[in-house]
Formats: C-alpha cells, sequence, structure tokens
C-alpha cells in the first residue's frame, strides 16, 4: 500500500504552493501546514499506515481513490 501513498507528496506539495504560494522545505513541514483529508494521506506516505489499517488495505486504497478524484475534479475546474 505504501507505494501508492509515496508520490502525493509532491502532488500535495505543488497544490499547497498553488493556494498558498508557500514551498514547504520538507514532507513533515507540509504535514504541520495542512489539514483534512490532504493531511491523512500525507501522514500514510510520511508514517506509514496506521496501525489498524495495515489489516485493512481496501480502506487506504479506497482514502486515496476518493482523495485523488477529488483533486482531479478541483484542478479540472480551475482549467
Amino acid at each position: 500500500v505504501l507505494p501508492f501513498f509515496k508520490g502525493t507528496f509532491f502532488i500535495l506539495l505543488a497544490m499547497h504552493y498553488l493556494r498558498t504560494g508557500k514551498y514547504a522545505l520538507s514532507k513533515k513541514a507540509l504535514l504541520a501546514e495542512l489539514a483534512g483529508t490532504d493531511r491523512d494521506i500525507l501522514a500514510v506516505a510520511v508514517n506509514g499506515p496506521a496501525e489498524a489499517d495495515r489489516a485493512r488495505p481496501e480502506r487506504l486504497f479506497g482514502m486515496l481513490l476518493d482523495w485523488s478524484g477529488a483533486v482531479i475534479d478541483t484542478y479540472r475546474e480551475m482549467d
């Protein structure tokens, strides 16, 4: 599951820069700036899945799919 979350850092970094004009220098710095689902997604990428989720990869995949769909919808509307 974790390899699927690794690339989210770069997406979240770009999104954060577009929203705020600030560039986070590290994953931990970006994590401190985020909230909601964005923060939850990056927390999995940085810290790994919570103990309860390790036995339920379908929950993590569902979270990632829902989040990525929302990101696509958000930035599609900007075009």
